[in-house]
């Protein structure tokens, strides 16, 4: 297996409402002061907006997949980059628990050393959650998600032979659950995958993942975040 080193840059423009002392259920946005702590920053999972940058990214595997015949160029891929659009709202939220959905796209480059960049991949995705909030209930700084569906799924083809044929249609729904600890700084997470309807040419089996965020302190709002995110995955 190759080694991957990833180089993250990662925006969060996430949409925001109220205090974390107010919990009166005013609008669909997330409370800033309380569930910035609460997810994982490196989890791909998470609905915020992310810029990443990778190198040495394995994507030969995949592309191979789409279509083996092909005459894949993999030598001259010298950066790979994707980008996320994602928010979630809520439909209901107190101080105890939390009702919602997210929902997000991603687009995934290939960049080449001559310069020019291929559109790798196009994904979707939507979930609906219900958040348990353990710091108001014990007092430990702790929240449990559960997510009855989360759906993923691709829709890219070939746009420059025109051929709808070689495209990548993975497609799946699972269900999971997480777990979110914040302690001086640190965000510790994990959890499970398991999916129930999966449909294409490499959908996920099953995830199990962990990870842990750290957030330094720079100037108002603005943070240095760092941390790691593993994950087991059968596909």
């Amino acid at each position: 297996m190759k080694k991957i080193i990833f180089l993250f840059m990662i925006f969060g423009l996430n949409l925001y409402s109220q205090t974390n002392l107010d919990y009166e259920f005013k609008n669909p946005f997330r409370v800033y002061e309380t569930d910035k702590y609460y997810m994982g920053w490196q989890d791909p999972r998470a609905f915020i907006v992310r810029l990443l940058f990778a190198k040495n990214f394995n994507v030969e595997k995949n592309l191979t997949k789409i279509s083996p015949e092909a005459n894949w160029d993999f030598k001259s891929v010298s950066l790979y980059v994707e980008g996320k659009v994602a928010s979630e709202i809520m439909f209901y939220r107190n101080k105890y628990f939390s009702v919602g959905m997210g929902a997000g796209m991603e687009i995934s480059i290939l960049g080449r050393k001559n310069g020019l960049f291929d559109v790798y991949d196009f994904s979707g995705q939507f979930d609906l959650f219900l958040d348990l909030w353990l710091q108001n209930l014990t007092g430990i700084n702790l929240k449990i998600r559960f997510i009855p569906m989360y759906h993923q799924s691709t829709h890219l083809v070939d746009g420059f032979k025109g051929d709808v044929h070689i495209r990548s249609g993975s497609s799946y729904e699972f269900a999971a659950i997480s777990v979110y600890y914040y302690i001086n700084n640190f965000t510790i997470y994990g959890g499970w995958e398991f999916s129930y309807n999966t449909v294409g040419n490499s959908p996920q089996i099953f995830r199990l993942h962990t990870g842990f965020d750290y957030r330094l302190p720079l100037y108002k709002e603005i943070n240095f975040i760092t941390g790691i995110n593993l994950a087991v995955i059968l596909d």
